[in-house]
C-alpha cells in the first residue's frame, strides 16, 4: 500500500472526469458539472473502495471542498481497520448514525 500519490496541487489541477488513486483503497472521483457551464469547476469526491464477502463496495467520504486530503486518508485508514476486524465500514457508519439519533 503506497498512500500519498496525490497532492492538493495535483487534485486542484484534475479536470478530466475519472477516478484517481491515492493508495490504500482511497480514490478521488472527478465528475463534470451537471450542466457544463463555462468556467464551472468539476465535482471532486473522495471514495474508499473495498471488497467484503465477495462484494465490491464504494464508500463515499465526502467532497474535496469539505474533506481535506489528510482527513480522507485518515477516514480510509479507519475503514481499513474495520475491514481487518471483519466489519463492513458502511454498515458500521450507518449503525453509528442510528445510535447517535437515539
Amino acid at each position: 500500500m503506497a498512500a500519498g500519490k496525490l497532492s492538493v496541487l495535483k487534485i486542484k489541477s484534475l479536470t478530466k472526469p475519472g477516478t484517481y488513486g491515492d493508495g490504500g483503497n482511497l480514490y478521488l472521483q472527478v465528475r463534470a458539472p451537471a450542466k457544463a457551464a463555462e468556467g464551472s469547476a468539476p465535482y471532486r469526491n473522495w471514495i474508499f473502495r473495498y471488497m467484503i464477502d465477495g462484494r465490491s463496495r464504494d464508500m463515499g467520504l465526502g467532497p474535496f471542498d469539505d474533506v481535506s486530503l489528510a482527513d480522507a486518508r485518515e477516514a480510509a485508514q479507519t475503514a481499513r481497520k474495520l475491514l481487518r476486524d471483519g466489519l463492513d465500514p458502511i454498515v458500521s457508519r450507518e449503525a453509528r448514525r442510528v445510535a447517535n439519533k437515539r
